[in-house]
């Protein structure tokens, strides 16, 4: 499977999955079943390849440490995988593989790995987009353990040296599969066609673009992972479920659109006490009375829950006219600008098992600002406002 015509750069598929779900077993055969691939691997420190399981003649495989770099330009800041740029650039400027497999450690971001293989600055020493494609991006699932890990309790860092922030597999599972164009639903033999329709359903919802695959043993034909060219930048950046899907195995999806403020109390409460069980999944944008000028992102996969803010409103920004991005979508903003408050909307999307929407809805615009509470917001008023502060 040489490199194409269509591009000179080395290709590179990136696996991504728990520990346990199946990456090495994927790898294994992805190589045993491509003879005349002559591939590279990196991954983190495993126990493969062993005399038992060698690879096949033609390739090589590289461990590497996860390291990481800050990059900071004029159009923003970024992470990158320092390890992944001197191996990576290295092969491809080599130039004695085909291809090259990653095999992302089972908590590591695929947020630095992406930025790794799309950042060009040559000013700076990284030029590895020149050299090497992002072809593919794999999320591999373990169809067994998937519920029991979207549902499980925080956990806090094996390692003594890190600092002691719980983390979720929920909030893992998530990123993953949503920053995939295939994710591969492993280990299909061993649940029931039932558990594995609502596992299907629930990863559906969450990323309707991506291509699902079911293994077992990790047995995925090769032409589905190598050489695919369906690996795009854009559609990895968009919201999970951007497309309608209807409800399966009672799993479904639901949008709140409200240009209203939050009072910011009674969201607060809402989400510590009436937070319905049957949602496994929500995240989007949205604003508070007591914050005006915060745009707030809320995220949740399973029992995760966080909020934060992550820039202001148009409305709130000095000189926005001479902003060059609000320049460039002066447009499309002026066209949904509300005559109230503006830029200002919170758009929030749930994907639940067994949800009832009608409920949901007159949760939230209860916990809206009424037109009283709104004219005092106008009167610049204080709201009560338990949300925590960065």
């Amino acid at each position: 499977m040489p490199i194409t015509a269509v591009s000179q750069r080395l290709p590179v598929t990136v696996v991504t999955g728990l520990t346990g779900a199946g990456k090495s077993t994927l790898l294994r055969h992805l190589l045993e079943h491509s003879p005349e691939l002559r591939a590279a691997v990196i991954r983190s420190n495993g126990n493969w390849p062993t005399p038992e399981q060698p690879l096949p003649k033609g390739s090589c495989c590289i461990c590497t440490e996860e390291k990481t770099v800050h990059l900071a330009t004029k159009s923003g800041r970024y992470t990158l995988r320092a390890d992944l740029l001197q191996e990576a650039g290295r092969l491809a400027r080599e130039d004695q593989f085909d291809y090259l497999l990653i095999e992302n450690p089972a908590l590591a971001a695929l947020e630095p790995v992406v930025r790794t293989f799309r950042v060009n600055h040559p000013a700076y020493g990284f030029d590895l987009p020149q050299r090497a494609r992002l072809d593919t991006v794999v999320a591999v699932v373990d169809a067994a353990e998937f519920f029991a890990d979207w549902h499980a309790a925080a956990e806090k860092p094996n390692q003594a040296h890190e600092e002691p922030v719980p983390w979720f597999r929920a909030d893992v599972l998530t990123a993953q599969v949503e920053a995939a164009n295939v994710v591969v639903l492993n280990k299909t033999d061993q649940i029931s066609p039932e558990e594995l329709g609502r596992v299907w359903a629930l990863l559906r919802q969450l990323n309707p673009a991506a291509r699902l695959l079911t293994a077992a043993f990790g047995q995925v034909h090769p032409a589905e992972l190598l050489n695919t060219g369906r690996y795009c930048p854009a559609a990895a950046k968009e919201p999970a479920a951007a497309v309608a899907l209807p409800a399966a195995y009672g799993i479904s999806s639901w949008r709140f659109r409200e240009a209203r403020p939050f009072h910011p109390e009674r969201l607060w409460q809402f989400v510590r006490q009436g937070w319905p069980k049957g949602l496994l999944r929500s995240q989007g944008l949205f604003w508070l009375a007591s914050r005006p000028e915060n745009v707030m992102r809320w995220d949740q996969a399973g029992p995760s829950r966080r909020a934060a803010t992550v820039g202001r409103w148009w409305a709130a920004t000095p000189d926005r006219a001479q902003h060059p991005v609000f320049q460039r979508e002066e447009l499309a903003l002026l066209a949904r600008w509300h005559p109230e408050f503006h830029d200002r909307v919170n758009t929030l999307h749930f994907i639940g098992q067994d949800l009832d929407e009608v409920r949901l809805r007159a949760d939230l615009v209860a916990c809206l600002c009424t037109p009283l509470e709104i004219g005092r917001w106008r009167r610049g008023a204080i709201f009560p406002d338990p949300w925590p502060h960065e």
